[in-house]
């Protein structure tokens, strides 16, 4: 049995400040994030608190989220970084999957779509978020 694969947990290695406690609980006895989901328009376009900043279409680009969101609210977090390096392998592996694009990736006359799959010529422009958005976790 791939033993490892039974003892991931479906979390965010740092997401809250109570994963600081939970962590080094888990992985002292074998249990280690394995994957996570994060769903663009839920987070980044209508946001979970009123105060979140908010990612919108690019004017000049159909379909293409404004980059320039994640220069301004997602840089890499040194505190983030050490902490993750002090309470996990470095060649751990962990998944994240996107999903909830922005409504602006969605298929022409869709009032509802539920998981937000991009339309299929939107499908690069939304894959063009994931970019600044991996590099800033």
């Amino acid at each position: 049995m791939e033993e490892e694969k039974f003892r991931r947990v479906y979390a965010n290695p740092l997401g809250e400040p109570v994963t600081y406690e939970i962590a080094p609980y888990l992985s002292e006895r074998g249990f280690l994030p394995g994957r996570q989901m994060f769903k663009f328009r839920d987070a980044l376009e209508i946001g979970h608190k009123p105060s979140d900043p908010l990612l919108t279409e690019d004017p000049l680009r159909d379909g293409y989220a404004d980059e320039s969101f994640f220069d301004q609210h997602y840089e890499k977090d040194s505190q983030l970084i050490e902490q993750y390096d002090k309470l996990y392998a470095p060649d751990m592996k962990y998944i994240i999957a996107y999903d909830n694009w922005p409504t602006w990736n969605w298929p022409a006359n869709t009032p509802n779509n539920p998981r937000g799959t991009p339309a299929v010529d939107k499908f690069k422009a939304a894959s063009r978020a994931c970019f600044p958005l991996y590099g800033s976790l």
